[in-house]
């Protein structure tokens, strides 16, 4: 399918900005971070002063910071102007239904990807998994009160939530009875991760709750390895059909992607991406988009449609988390 709006999808998110390394506290020197002061309203993207909705997004965007290493100045002008563009492609999704709440985080530079997995997994534990517990305990305390909440996040902010996952929620369950679901879309969930974390399940359709959701989309063909993939071996789900199988979602079950112009307008396109999970690589196919049209950015290959993971299926994500929150409810 031919699209020749020149669209800037969440390519702008991994390359239009490059920042300094942020200076480190005196705590730091000693290995004890000092979290962001979520307190203060700037280190909000968003926070719901009137809550009318039945339930609440806890939203965590994707890789914004290009800088060769260290981690993200909260408050660059540029990376918060990008964080929004990303919250409006991604986070809005639930915003029918959620009251949204989404912190600006320390998140590590792109050039982690580049790393191997301890040293991922030590740059996300530190900065970035330090704001969101703190981000999020503050929203627990200060504004949620009591309501069941979604977590949603994409690539980076997806990583972090698996560690506050499997490192913080299994201290508290209490709080994950309150977890409608997380979306953790655009990174890899994978059986072991989920064999070590017993308290997390996958979801298996559209109504059930308390579960993970994740896929990463793709194109049959690809140019190289997905830098947010372990080959093979992801779950994932289907986002047209809410199944784990392998039966292909024609386009027509595509409720419209949610696709940026060039002019920063958004525009609802009904069938427009297919959906067909492959449980050889892992992913989720879409064969009904030409590569060509949507060049992959960073250490992403040709083929790989990372930054499109939730344009594509925006409004069939949004029915759903409405279909999840009303089946929270019911219960």
């Amino acid at each position: 399918m031919k699209n020749n709006t020149l669209l800037l999808p969440l390519l702008a998110l991994f390359t239009m900005v490059t920042l300094a390394e942020c200076s480190k506290s005196s705590n730091d020197e000693h290995n004890v971070i000092t979290p962001t002061n979520y307190s203060v309203a700037s280190a909000w993207l968003r926070a719901e002063s009137n809550p009318t909705k039945p339930a609440d997004l806890f939203y965590v965007y994707p890789t914004i910071f290009s800088g060769d290493s260290g981690f993200m100045d909260i408050n660059d002008a540029t990376s918060r102007m990008i964080a929004a563009i990303a919250y409006q492609m991604q986070g809005s999704a639930f915003d029918s239904v959620c009251n949204v709440y989404a912190p600006h985080y320390r998140q590590s530079s792109a050039s982690v990807l580049k790393k191997d997995l301890a040293t991922q997994a030590e740059a996300l534990k530190s900065y970035p998994l330090t704001d969101v517990i703190a981000a999020f305990e503050y929203f627990i305390t200060h504004h949620n009160n009591g309501r069941p909440f979604i977590l949603a996040g994409h690539s980076q902010g997806s990583n972090v939530l698996m560690y506050f996952l499997s490192d913080y929620m299994v201290k508290h369950p209490e709080l994950q009875q309150r977890m409608v679901a997380a979306y953790l879309i655009g990174y890899d969930i994978t059986p072991t991760f989920l064999a070590a974390n017993p308290h997390l399940v996958f979801a298996d359709t559209s109504y059930d709750t308390g579960v993970i959701i994740s896929y990463n989309t793709e194109a049959p063909v690809i140019d190289g390895p997905n830098p947010v993939m372990t080959p093979g071996v992801g779950v994932c789900i289907n986002p047209l059909t809410w199944t784990r199988g392998e039966t292909n979602a024609p386009a027509s079950c595509n409720l419209g992607a949610y696709i940026r112009m060039a002019n920063g307008t958004f525009v609802r396109q009904p069938g427009f991406a297919d959906a067909q999970v492959n449980k050889e690589r892992g992913t989720l196919f879409c064969t009904t988009v030409d590569p060509n049209d949507y060049p992959p950015s960073g250490a992403f290959p040709k083929g790989t449609y990372h930054g499109m993971d939730y344009q594509f299926y925006y409004f069939n994500l949004r029915a759903n988390a409405v279909e999840r929150v009303k089946a929270y409810l019911d219960k």
